[in-house]
């Protein structure tokens, strides 16, 4: 089975539409935004080469991958899809820079063509029915969930097993998150084609917000609580996504708060640069919680802050020191635009 590095759970978040417009307004002005927008894209267009993005993260090949790609991208590797599912929700904000039309259009022409190379390839890291050659399951539901892929959803319900998809213990570490993060963008690829949680997933989704609830009563304020939140928020994000599972308000204002402590414990003006992933998700957010807006107002500050003189944002700590600037610039970027 195939584990991926900590940038991934970006891309599971990777993927959120950017912050809503009132939010950015209380952080900064548009003149602000729109100039470090400008910057972004052209950090980004330097280490766009026509094909894909420089960034020595996004061109690392797992050991054991087994990606199935399309006749036009015989070479897609996971990451490379993670950068196309960034672009793809940049240009859902209908304000894509002129310095990525060319990255984006590129991305659009592979992910349109994905689900018919993925079509009956199965998935590499379920509990049942796992093959080395299939794709792994977050990857599967988020471009499913993308392009609105009915027989991908299909696939995605087949592979249920009991109360999820994924074995216990795949992830461990600061990485356990990723388990729950993966299968509820599965549960709102399944939630998309219909009116919220199918019955036989409803399991699963009582197992997301009891995991979230024990978390959060463990460590209120630690990074796993905060990506419990922010991931079971996906399905809120979609005015059908619970169905008549769960009142989604009374979840939005739960997972609120789990993620005004974890910003409680960073003292404003001093909030470290290892969290600024978490700051970019959070900007990026658009579930509705007391407090929310302002919220994003400062996450939205924070992103400003980091922005290098040269347009991009860095990982605190990577080796190589560019390893995952393009990744993170593109969820910044994301964040910023409206």
């Amino acid at each position: 089975m195939e584990i991926r590095g900590p940038l991934h759970a970006m891309a599971i978040g990777i993927v959120c539409a950017a912050a809503c417009t009132q939010a950015l307004a209380a952080a900064a002005s548009e003149s602000v935004l729109a100039a470090a927008r400008n910057k972004a894209s052209s950090c980004l267009a330097r280490d766009f080469d026509g094909l894909s993005f420089r960034d020595p993260y996004l061109t690392y090949v797992y050991p054991d991958e087994k990606l199935p790609a399309p006749a036009s991208d015989p070479g897609l590797t996971y990451r490379a899809v993670d950068a196309d599912i960034m672009l793809a929700f940049l240009e859902r904000e209908k304000n894509v820079p002129t310095a990525l039309r060319a990255a984006v259009k590129r991305a659009d022409q592979v992910l349109r063509e994905l689900p018919g190379a993925w079509r009956g390839r199965g998935f590499s890291n379920t509990r049942r029915g796992s093959r080395v050659d299939g794709v792994a399951l977050d990857t599967f539901c988020i471009v499913g969930w993308l392009e609105g892929d009915k027989s991908m959803a299909e696939a995605a319900a087949q592979a249920l097993d009991g109360d999820g998809w994924l074995p216990e213990g795949l992830y461990d570490g600061e990485e356990r998150f990723r388990r729950d993060a993966d299968e509820a963008w599965c549960l709102r690829l399944l939630a998309s084609g219909s009116a919220g949680v199918p019955a036989p997933a409803r399991r699963v989704l009582d197992r997301l917000v009891s995991d979230f609830r024990i978390t959060r009563q463990e460590d209120p304020s630690g990074r796993q609580a905060f990506y419990a939140a922010y991931h079971l928020g996906f399905l809120l994000e979609d005015s059908q996504g619970l169905g008549e599972a769960l009142d989604p308000a009374a979840l939005s204002e739960e997972l609120g708060q789990a993620i005004n402590a974890w910003a409680a414990a960073r003292p404003p003006g001093h909030e470290p640069a290892s969290d600024i992933l978490e700051w970019a998700n959070l900007a990026a957010s658009k579930l509705r919680y007391s407090g929310a807006s302002d919220l994003r107002g400062r996450a939205v500050e924070i992103l400003l802050r980091y922005q290098h003189e040269d347009g991009c944002w860095r990982v605190p700590g990577a080796r190589p020191p560019e390893a995952g600037s393009s990744f993170l610039t593109l969820r910044a970027l994301l964040a910023l635009s409206s």
